[in-house]
């Protein structure tokens, strides 16, 4: 995460913060939109920009995670402004592992790891 953002993520205030899920052992999932819009390279003036959305992990009781720290932040940046925050995040999270299925697919059902012969993109001179 870039140092701008993490900055940004830490300095929103608490009622920007939003409950997502309560989770077993007292974890507390929260996210937030962070008001964030950095440069991008060969951004065009008519281009818009990404939206960020910021996910906060912490313990019921303040207790510490297994790192030492007592919060944890993540980023979901995107194009998509058509969602809600929280449909968003689950939306992201759920498809989290989805490419892994595809690729077992291609490779295990469809042959996509073999090449079709031994002579495959090897070029024949005279």
């Amino acid at each position: 995460m870039h140092q701008q953002l993490k900055q940004e993520i830490e300095q929103l205030p608490d009622n920007a913060w939003h409950l997502w899920k309560m989770e077993k052992g007292g974890v507390i999932r929260e996210w937030a939109e962070v008001p964030y819009v950095p440069a991008r390279q060969n951004e065009k003036k008519d281009s818009r920009p990404y939206r960020y959305v910021a996910i906060r992990i912490k313990r019921q009781q303040g207790e510490l995670f297994e790192d030492g720290s007592n919060i944890r932040h993540y980023a979901i940046v995107t194009n998509r402004w058509d969602m809600e925050g929280q449909a968003l995040v689950e939306w992201q999270r759920g498809k989290a592992g989805t490419i892994e299925q595809v690729h077992h697919i291609l490779v295990s059902d469809l042959a996509a790891g073999v090449f079709p012969s031994a002579s495959m993109g090897l070029m024949r001179l005279g």
